[in-house]
């Protein structure tokens, strides 16, 4: 497997496990994240930690991974399903990994499946 798909699956892995150090540790410290908050970037691990505690805390809580395809040695292009307290969002995600943790991720979803 290339180094992205290894982030990506760990991220995936902590995610589902909700152990959010283990989640965190797969994003660089001055991530950017668009598409999760709406009309808003969430940048670095101070303002994920508290979105994702809250998240970590709810019921349902598990994504699946749809299909996956890696380009290089750097993009992530994810088709993945999570469950949640909203419902099921189908979403894509494109996910830039250097140095062995992801630095930008962008997301579109849609409710309900």
């Amino acid at each position: 497997m290339a180094e992205p798909e290894l982030v990506f699956r760990e991220q995936v892995r902590a995610f589902n496990a909700r152990d959010l150090d283990a989640f965190l540790a797969t994003y660089g410290p001055e991530v950017e994240l668009h598409g999760l908050v709406p009309d808003r970037v969430v940048r670095g691990h101070e303002e994920m930690r508290p979105l994702y505690e809250t998240r970590f805390a709810q019921e349902p809580l598990h994504c699946e991974i749809l299909g996956l395809t890696v380009y290089g040695d750097r993009w992530v292009a994810a088709h993945e399903q999570v469950l949640s307290p909203a419902g099921t969002v189908v979403l894509v995600g494109v996910f830039e990994v250097v140095d062995g943790v992801i630095v930008r991720a962008d997301m579109t979803g849609r409710l309900p499946v």
